[in-house]
């Protein structure tokens, strides 16, 4: 096969499995993707939260990323904090 290049971006990235050996919806496993926008991989540009498997799910989840002691981190918005939870409610509204 024979392609045009249009556009080419290099991406920095880190994928991190946060679940594995099946979910309660039919997916497999899932990742916290971090896309940064420098090879140091230091300035975070956006964080997806994707599952894998019968009912993929991939959605933007935060810009920011705070590493907590023994493997732990959380997701941020601009520097909030928002639980998941917290995030339905305001859904529901």
């Amino acid at each position: 096969m024979v392609y045009t290049a249009y556009k080419c971006e290099q991406v920095y990235m880190k994928r991190i499995m946060v679940a594995d050996g099946g979910l309660n919806n039919g997916n497999s496993y899932a990742f916290v993707v971090i896309l940064y926008n420098d090879e140091q991989m230091e300035k975070v540009d956006s964080v997806w939260y994707k599952e894998f498997g019968n009912n993929p799910i991939s959605k933007r989840i935060g810009n920011e990323v705070e590493w907590c002691e023994d493997d732990t981190f959380k997701i941020l918005e601009d520097g909030e904090y928002v639980d998941e939870e917290d995030k339905e409610e305001e859904d529901e509204d």
